[in-house]
């Protein structure tokens, strides 16, 4: 059990020591990153199985409306000027482009593999999907208004729950998954960089 916390505690760490601390979001993500190599690098096998056409269009057409609806939304969700907040974490200019195609295309397929190990684990139950919000939680809360931070916490759990729903069908697998958390994640960070 106490791997399984550790392994749980991975983002928060990296979060509190890269964003918090440093104010890298680079650093943050990397130490992340690195922690998920370490914890689930024997896991990224399951992101090629589960695939099926019905499932992704029911779990990415959602997914990609994260983005226009973020646009369309963003003025309304931020507490701080988003530009001067995103430059006070190193996100600026090539960095910040970077960033976006980095968090939007690869993040989402090692979350998965790091995430769908811990949901299949079982023994956190329902705390897999609130931890793994909350850990956003951290992040949110620098630039959200609190209302709308919330709004997307309760998002993010039932995200991780539909994702856990999906991975321990019969096909099994995180290809949906993973596909669907690509297209949210991809789509929300060309939402922000729209609005710049």
């Amino acid at each position: 059990m106490l791997g399984l916390l550790v392994r749980a505690s991975a983002p928060f760490t990296s979060v509190i020591v890269g964003l918090l601390l440093l104010h890298s979001a680079w650093l943050t993500i990397v130490l992340y990153h690195v922690q998920i190599l370490f914890w689930s690098w024997g896991e990224f096998h399951r992101l090629r199985y589960g695939w099926s056409m019905p499932a992704a269009l029911a779990m990415g057409i959602p997914a990609a409306l994260s983005g226009p609806l973020t646009y369309v939304l963003l003025p309304r969700m931020v507490s701080v000027p988003l530009r001067e907040w995103l430059a006070s974490i190193g996100l600026q200019g090539s960095a910040f482009v970077a960033f976006v195609f980095y968090y939007g295309l690869v993040h989402p397929l090692l979350e998965q593999a790091h995430w769908g190990t811990i949901r299949r684990d079982g023994r956190l139950g329902v705390w897999s999907h609130i931890t793994f919000a909350a850990y956003h939680g951290l992040v949110l809360h620098a630039f959200m208004r609190t209302e709308w931070a919330i709004v997307c916490l309760f998002i993010l759990a039932s995200s991780s729950f539909a994702w856990h729903r999906v991975h321990t069908r019969p096909s099994g697998g995180l290809a949906i998954p993973a596909f669907s958390h690509l297209l949210a994640d991809f789509a929300l960070v060309l939402a922000v960089w729209a609005r710049l």
